[in-house]
């Protein structure tokens, strides 16, 4: 374990630096004077200083995996003495990284025959599952198709009556007369025999005609084997052995533990300073840091910690049970990890000088804070002094101010 302390630089405030913080501060505010901190009286100062521990702790999680791929030849590491998971070495990642890495396992390989093939390389066509050829897609296996011109009817209207079954008008045109037709108006159809619908010329009256993609066999190639019957084993690659081995998945994790003690209800800002995403804020004074390396596969979380931090000047007793709350819910989530080891903790504690002032004026008694390690003010609500330095003419100012308030 190794205690680093960084100067704190951490005082009492005398009256003196109080009012002198106060006048810097009136200088930036309206309707305030320049010299606030002379014309207050300072009734009470109180130290209400805020802590924050962080404790991190970095996990090392190793499992084994098994793993094969397609074997074509070469040196088989099956020889010797195949070492415990946590002999591995390893370069380890920085701090506080997450980062995953995988090894091969020594002497762990081994040739193995395909347990889907058999050795043979390859497998039975799924789609076809062996028989080289599969149901047509175009007339679905009958081997014909509807014929599109009667739409399956084998019949379609008689041209030269029109679909009437009797002449509509004497054949007597030239036309009629080439093609030889001779009939009068009203006669019956000589060609559709008075039905008004003759065969369909393009399927010979049958409604359907044969499918020209499998030929009438209602059966095509498969395309997915090429008629062979079977395809090549996607496990072996057609190799008919796979090369067997182990993996050390090795993963590093860090946990992180956040614990604030404040006494300081209203300071909003003083909140917000001691939150989460602001550990690392200047306002803060980190004034202790505790590294605790772990060597072995025991829990060891950091010890003794109540004999370190007592040996801090401005330790607050009430922030003690938080830390030592965290370390115990580390230790229990350590110990309910698989597979797992502790590298390293480090604990930090910062701190945040507040000081609590209890002033009045003129009668009145108000509050402000003065934190951090550049010493920030803060004042919930201040007298607008200003007013009062100018007579009658001020009071009649700030009575406009407090109407238009209302």
């Amino acid at each position: 374990m190794s205690v680093k302390i960084a100067s704190k630089e951490y005082h009492e405030l005398s009256d003196a630096e109080i009012r002198e913080l106060l006048d810097e501060w009136s200088k930036t505010k309206k309707l305030v004077t320049t010299n606030f901190g002379d014309l207050i009286t300072i009734v009470r100062k109180t130290n209400k200083d805020a802590f924050q521990s962080i404790l991190q702790t970095e996990y090392e999680t190793r499992k084994i995996e098994h793993r094969f791929a397609p074997y074509s030849g070469g040196t088989v590491d099956n020889k010797g003495k195949i070492p415990d998971m946590w002999d591995i070495s390893i370069d380890r990642p920085a701090d506080f990284e997450n980062k995953t890495q995988t090894l091969r396992l020594p002497h762990t390989e081994k040739v193995l025959t395909c347990s889907i093939c058999k050795g043979n390389g390859k497998v039975v066509c799924p789609v076809c599952d062996g028989q080289e050829k599969v149901r047509c897609p175009e007339c679905l296996g009958d081997g014909k198709i509807v014929c599109r011109s009667c739409k399956g009817t084998g019949k379609k209207n008689c041209i030269r009556c029109g679909g009437f079954g009797y002449l509509k008008h004497d054949e007597s045109s030239l036309v009629d007369m080439a093609i030889g037709h001779d009939g009068k108006a009203g006669d019956t159809c000589p060609d559709c025999k008075g039905v008004g619908d003759v065969a369909c010329d393009s399927c010979s009256g049958e409604g359907y005609k044969t499918c020209l993609t499998c030929f009438g066999s209602g059966l095509v190639r498969c395309d997915r084997c090429h008629g062979l019957g079977y395809v090549i084993c996607s496990v072996c690659q057609g190799m008919g052995e796979n090369l067997h081995w182990q993996d050390v998945i090795i993963d590093f994790s860090f946990d992180t533990g956040i614990k604030s003690y404040n006494e300081v209800e209203k300071l909003e800002e003083v909140k917000e300073a001691t939150a989460w995403n602001l550990v690392d804020d200047k306002r803060f004074s980190k004034y202790f840091v505790a590294r605790e390396e772990i060597s072995t596969l025991e829990t060891f979380l950091i010890e003794d910690i109540d004999q370190k931090l007592s040996d801090l000047p401005v330790i607050d007793e009430k922030i003690m049970p938080q830390i030592e709350a965290m370390l115990i819910s580390e230790d229990v989530n350590y110990n309910t990890k698989e597979d797992c080891r502790c590298l390293f903790q480090e604990l930090k504690v910062l701190f945040l000088p507040i000081t609590e002032i209890e002033y009045s004026y003129k009668g009145k008694t108000y509050k402000a804070w003065i934190y951090g390690a550049n010493k920030y003010v803060y004042i919930e609500k201040a007298p607008n002094v200003v007013f009062d330095k100018m007579g009658d003419f001020g009071k009649k100012v700030k009575g406009l101010f407090k109407k238009k308030e209302r």
